[in-house]
């Protein structure tokens, strides 16, 4: 039975942008190992510390983008075939050359084609953060936007970013209603026969 609802997929060029907010680096072991467990917890306590993130990022509405969700996105700039390491940072999309406020971190993102779309998920929250395989919560989260983007000539653009929305609140049975994703894409080379 497929997991997920997928509904509103686009393409949009993007600006620069500047996302900023609390950063940490976990090994990208996508399986049911104990690495992957506290890789997941990491993610997890770090979405727990949001609300002075968000606090924070509320008050400079000036910088703001259009895109204002609670994201977390998900960069691959220290991954190597011997740290395994992949970006999980906790903020929000804004203006490039927004200022950083002190103790957040902050990552620039060149002018990019993303594909977004939203998906209705059946993942518990609990403790303020989606439950479940951790590869399938996290790391397969892209993989439908690019099927998608295939189908309009787009591939993956060489692991700039990808990103995830939550919604702030569970519905009434602790269930994510809906997950906002993004993925940077690029035209796709054409093909010879």
């Amino acid at each position: 039975m497929d997991r997920q609802i997928k509904t509103n997929f686009r393409l949009e060029q993007w600006e620069e942008r500047r996302f900023i907010g609390k950063s940490i680096y976990v090994r990208a072991v996508m399986d049911a190992s104990p690495e992957n467990i506290y890789s997941s917890k990491l993610c997890g306590a770090l979405w727990a510390q949001k609300d002075w993130i968000f606090e924070e990022l509320d008050k400079m509405s000036e910088y703001a983008t259009e895109d204002q969700e609670a994201v977390g996105l998900i960069t691959w700039e220290k991954f190597d075939e011997k740290n395994i390491l992949f970006g999980y940072t906790v903020g929000r999309f804004m203006k490039a050359g927004t200022p950083v406020p002190a103790y957040m971190d902050y990552i620039d993102l060149p002018a990019v084609c993303v594909a977004k779309g939203t998906k209705k998920a059946a993942y518990n929250i609990v403790d303020g953060w989606a439950t479940g395989d951790f590869f399938f919560v996290v790391g397969c989260d892209e993989l439908w936007l690019y099927e998608e983007a295939a189908l309009y000539g787009y591939e993956r653009a060489s692991n700039i970013f990808v990103a995830e929305a939550y919604p702030d609140e569970p519905d009434e049975n602790g269930i994510i209603p809906k997950w906002e994703s993004w993925a940077a894409c690029k035209k796709s080379a054409p093909t010879v026969d």
